[in-house]
This record gives C-alpha cells, sequence and structure tokens, in this order.
C-alpha cells in the first residue's frame, strides 16, 4: 500500500503525531482516519499503518480519552457485558480491555463504562413515559450536551418513567436524535465550533460514505468528532454548501465519475 508506505517513512511516534501532520501539512492524498478509508483495502491497526517504531508511545496513547470513549460506548447503549465484549464493529480508538488501559485514568467498573448504575438490564420491564411527554420533561431540564444528560441519568435524580437510553427506548416511536431530545439542536448548532466548510467537506470525502444517511449515521457512531455537524446542508448554507454530492464527493446520477475529480 503506497499510502502506508509514505507515513511509515515519517517515522510518527503517536496517532495524534501523524493526524495533526496530516492536517497542518493539508496532505491532500493521506487521510485522516484511514482506518476508515481502507477499512476494506489492507487495513490492519494503526500500528501496522505507522510502522515498527522503536519511538511509538505505549499503545494506549492511541485510545480516545477515558471521558470520551466513555460516552461513545454508553451511546451504544448495550445492556450486558457480553454486548460490548462482541461489538465487532468497534472502532480503534476504543479499547477492547478498557479497565486496564484506564486503570489509573478513570475507570470505576463496567457499570460505569456501559452506563447503568446497577445490574445490565435494570430497566428492562420498566413503563416509561409516552414518548413526547418523556422528551417534554427532559427538554425542561435544559442539558446542554448529550454527556450531561448521561451523568445525569445515572443519578437518582433521574425518574424511574424517565428512560437513560432513550435512544433505544423509544427507537420505533418518536425517536429522532439526541438534538431533538434534548431540545439544543437551534442552540447546538449556533454555538458550536465547527470545522471551515473546505475541511469538513475534505474530512467527509475521506470517509468514502455512498449517502446522506451514511453520513448521518456515521455522525451518531462518532459523537467525539465535534468538528463536523450532523446537518451540514444547513450549517454550511450559504457558505458553500452544494448539494450531498459534492459534499461525499461522488458522482452525480448520470455524471462522469472521472468528471468531479
Amino acid at each position: 500500500m503506497e499510502a502506508r508506505r509514505i507515513v511509515r517513512s515519517k517515522k510518527f511516534n503517536s496517532w495524534k503525531a501523524y493526524k495533526d501532520w496530516v492536517r497542518k501539512e493539508k496532505v491532500s492524498d493521506l487521510p485522516t482516519h484511514p482506518e476508515v478509508v481502507y477499512k476494506n483495502d489492507g487495513w490492519v491497526d494503526i500500528f501496522d499503518w505507522l510502522g515498527k517504531n522503536e519511538n511509538l508511545k505505549p499503545k494506549n496513547k492511541f485510545f480516545l480519552s477515558f471521558l470520551e470513549a466513555r460516552l461513545v460506548v454508553r451511546l451504544k447503549g448495550f445492556q450486558r457485558l457480553n454486548d460490548y465484549q462482541e461489538w465487532k464493529e468497534r472502532p480503534h480508538n476504543i479499547p477492547s480491555n478498557p479497565s486496564r488501559t484506564y486503570k489509573d485514568d478513570g475507570w470505576i467498573n463496567w457499570e460505569d463504562w456501559l452506563g447503568f448504575k446497577n445490574k445490565p438490564g435494570r430497566e428492562a420491564g420498566k413503563s416509561f413515559r409516552p414518548f413526547e411527554s418523556a422528551r417534554n420533561f427532559v427538554r425542561l431540564q435544559k442539558f446542554k450536551s448529550v454527556k450531561a444528560y448521561i451523568n445525569w441519568s445515572q443519578t437518582s435524580d433521574r425518574p424511574t418513567n424517565i428512560p437513560s437510553n432513550p435512544q433505544k427506548t423509544y427507537i420505533e416511536k418518536g425517536w429522532v436524535d439526541w438534538g431533538d431530545w434534548l431540545g439544543t439542536e437551534i442552540v447546538a448548532t449556533k454555538s458550536k465550533k465547527f470545522k471551515s466548510f473546505e475541511l469538513a467537506r475534505k474530512f467527509a470525502q475521506s470517509l468514502n460514505l455512498e449517502s446522506s444517511n451514511d453520513y448521518r449515521n456515521w455522525k451518531k457512531s462518532n459523537p467525539a468528532e465535534t468538528g463536523l455537524p450532523y446537518k451540514p446542508d444547513r450549517t454550511y448554507k450559504n457558505k458553500g454548501w452544494v448539494d450531498w454530492y459534492d459534499w461525499l464527493g461522488k458522482p452525480r446520477p448520470g455524471e462522469d465519475p472521472d468528471s468531479s475529480s
């Protein structure tokens, strides 16, 4: 793989060093997320990508911080430890053994990591409010982020008829997304500091996604990537936005694929 050969020649000593270099130097032919771009085209892991280097930092340096990783895991709504251990699509920056990776960096126990205070399945069989009633109650709490809601949901302040995993409880009963649930969609879009349109579009194209639905699903699965908006067509309106084909770097129906480059 030519891209890997180029990367190895740079002798980066960390995953962050590689990403910072790509962004700073604006390297157009190397992705900031090779684990996505080359997922089905030779990708092994970050160590294979960076190459054997005696200066490489310990493996846990390549993972998200404890709080970021725990948030990603909790959003999955796992109900059992086995669900996490059998998670086939686990991102490379989430450890398979978090108790060891974060031993001295925030780790408490598996219940805290997965997002349930007592034993798995503690909410099974509970009677929750109808979706709109529950959403109205949550919006009155004026949470500023998903993280704030999750932290609150693990305390005794949360009424037993309000679920800690609303995205799972209301999946076919009105659930839209976290912005809708918390009532922060408009505020969040205005206050968040997103990448410039050009940088955001370049990043989106590096993901090699096929459709707007693929992009939104990716965004939901990668909440730590705060520089990209969930609704780029709204965020970048009058700031460079053309359409989803342009955003994802895909040819329009009937267009010669080579003409888009």
